[in-house]
C-alpha cells in the first residue's frame, strides 16, 4: 500500500492491503449489513473507492503529519479495518468493498503519536464502479488539563432524530467565580466523537422545560443530633421551592453513616417529601462517615432520566471513610465513575475536623481523626459545585445552591453520528473555543 503527499491534499488511491477487503468482505461472517454472509465472496457485488484527504482550510498536509490512519467500516459501524498510510506511499485504490454504504474515518498523527487532524466521509459504493470520495480534515486542538471552565453533562440518543446524539451540558462553571457561563453558540464549541471531528446540528441554551434530576445525600449519624431538625427543614423547604420553580425536576435520596441506611428513588415532590421528612439522627460509632457508598447508591440504582441535568446534594458534619475497612471507595474512583456526568454540591462544617465538636456519643471530640481523612467538599470543587458551610444549628440556606439557575444556563449539543448495533462505548470530547482557542476540554462516555 502506498500513497502520495500532495502540497493541497492526499490520495489514497492504488492496490490495498488485502486485509481490508477481507474484513469489510467476510470477516466473522458479517460483511456488510444487508448482505447474505452464506453467498460466497467471489460472487458478491463489489466495488472500488478513491479516497481523496484535504487538509484543513486548504492548507499543504504539513511535515509532521507522519502517519495517516483511514478506517472502512460499514454502516452499522460492526466491521471495521483501519489501514495506515505512511511516507513514503505513493498511491492506493480501496478495492474489493462490498456494495452498500460505507463510513470512513481519517485520523493525522505526528511522529510522537499526537492527534493533529480528523475527518469523516459516508459514500455508498456502487456495484461494479469506482466511487470517489473526500475526507476533509479538521484540526484537533492540544487537550487541556484543566481548562477555564468546568464541564458537566450527559449524552443521550433521541428515538424521534434517528443518529443524532444530544449533549445534555450543565451549565459552564467559571473556575475561577463559580459563576455559570451564558451566551455560547455553534462557534464555541467542537465536538470529537472517538477523536473524528464531528460536524455540529445545532447549539441551544437550556430554556425552562429543562429536565434535572436531584439526589440528596445525608449524614444521619449521631453527631447530627443538634442539626438534623435544621437539615431536614432545609431539605424541605428546598424541594419545595425547587417543585414551584416550574422546571421539570425529580428528586431522590439517601441517608448514610458508615453505610448506607434507607434511600426514595427519584421521584416527584410529595414522595420526596414523604421521606425527608422522617429523617432522624442516631447511631453511629467513629467521627468518619461514609457518603461515597451513598453517591454510589445513587448513581447505580437511581432511574437517572436521559438528557436530565444531574446534581447530587451531600450534607454532613463529618470527614469520609474512603480506601479502608469502611469502604473500598475512594474520592477518585468515585469521581472517575461519575464520567462527568454530574456536578456536586456539598454542605459541610468549616473545616470537618473542626476542635471542640461533638461525636456521635454526643461528648466533645478532642482528636481529628486520621490525618488522611478528607472533606467531602473535595468533590464539590472538582466537578464545579459549591460547599456551603453547615450552622451549628443546621438551617443553612439551600437556595444560595445555583440548580434553578444552572438550569436555565446549561446547552443541549446536537451531532449526527453512526450508531452501532448492538451498542458500543464512545468517547466524546467537548472543546470551548473562545476567540479561535480552545479553553477548556471534557471527555464523556456514551454508549449507543
Amino acid at each position: 500500500m502506498n500513497i502520495t503527499f500532495n502540497k493541497k491534499n492526499l490520495v489514497v488511491s492504488g492496490l490495498m492491503v488485502a486485509a481490508l477487503s477481507q474484513v469489510l468482505v467476510g470477516c466473522g461472517g458479517g460483511g456488510i449489513a444487508g448482505i447474505d454472509p452464506g453467498v460466497s465472496s467471489a460472487v458478491r457485488s463489489t466495488g472500488e473507492m478513491d479516497v481523496t484527504i484535504g487538509w484543513p482550510s486548504g492548507r499543504s498536509i504539513p511535515d509532521n503529519a507522519t502517519r495517516i490512519e483511514i478506517m472502512a467500516m460499514d454502516a452499522s459501524r460492526t466491521t471495521t479495518k483501519t489501514a495506515t498510510l505512511a511516507r513514503p506511499a505513493t498511491k492506493a485504490t480501496l478495492s474489493g468493498l462490498p456494495a452498500g454504504d460505507v463510513i470512513l474515518q481519517a485520523r493525522a498523527y505526528d511522529s510522537t503519536g499526537a492527534l493533529l487532524a480528523s475527518g469523516e466521509s459516508t459514500m455508498r459504493i456502487a456495484a461494479g464502479s469506482k466511487s470517489k470520495t473526500k475526507v476533509d480534515m479538521n484540526d484537533v486542538p492540544v487537550p487541556i488539563a484543566e481548562g477555564r471552565y468546568i464541564q458537566n453533562g450527559t449524552i443521550s440518543t433521541d428515538p424521534a432524530e434517528p443518529g443524532i446524539i444530544k449533549i445534555t451540558l450543565n451549565a459552564l462553571i467559571n473556575r475561577t467565580d463559580g459563576t455559570p457561563v451564558i451566551g455560547l453558540g455553534l462557534s464555541n464549541f467542537k465536538v470529537f466523537e472517538d477523536e473524528i471531528a464531528k460536524k455540529l446540528e445545532s447549539v441551544t441554551q437550556t430554556n425552562s422545560s429543562g429536565l434535572t434530576d436531584v439526589a440528596f445525600i445525608v449524614d444521619t449519624t449521631g453527631s447530627m443530633n443538634g442539626t438534623i431538625d435544621g437539615v431536614r427543614e432545609s431539605v424541605l423547604a428546598f424541594s419545595q421551592s425547587l417543585a414551584a420553580s416550574g422546571q421539570d425536576i425529580k428528586m431522590g435520596g439517601v441517608a448514610f453513616g458508615d453505610d448506607v441506611r434507607d434511600s426514595v428513588e427519584l421521584t416527584n415532590a410529595t414522595a420526596f417529601r414523604d421521606w425527608a421528612s422522617t429523617l432522624s439522627a442516631y447511631g453511629g460509632d467513629d467521627w468518619a462517615e461514609n457518603p461515597l457508598d451513598a453517591i454510589k447508591k445513587a448513581m447505580t440504582d437511581f432511574a437517572w432520566r436521559p438528557g436530565a441535568q444531574r446534581v447530587i446534594l451531600v450534607i454532613t458534619d463529618a470527614p469520609i471513610h474512603e480506601d479502608n475497612w469502611i469502604t473500598t471507595r475512594s474520592m477518585d474512583s468515585i469521581r472517575s465513575e461519575m464520567s462527568n456526568s454530574y456536578i456536586v454540591h456539598t454542605v459541610t462544617y468549616d473545616g470537618t475536623r473542626s476542635m471542640g465538636r461533638k461525636g456521635n456519643d454526643g461528648k466533645p471530640i478532642r482528636a481529628t481523626g486520621r490525618a488522611t481523612d478528607r472533606d467531602i467538599s473535595i468533590l464539590a470543587k472538582a466537578t464545579g459545585g459549591l460547599d456551603l458551610k453547615l450552622p451549628w444549628d443546621g438551617y443553612v440556606d439551600l437556595e444560595k445552591l445555583p440548580i434553578k439557575d444552572t438550569i436555565l444556563a446549561g446547552y443541549t449539543i446536537k451531532f449526527r453520528s453512526h450508531p452501532a448495533l448492538p451498542t458500543v462505548n464512545r468517547n466524546i470530547r467537548l472543546s470551548v473555543v473562545e476567540s479561535g482557542s480552545a479553553v477548556a476540554d471534557q471527555v464523556f462516555v456514551g454508549k449507543y
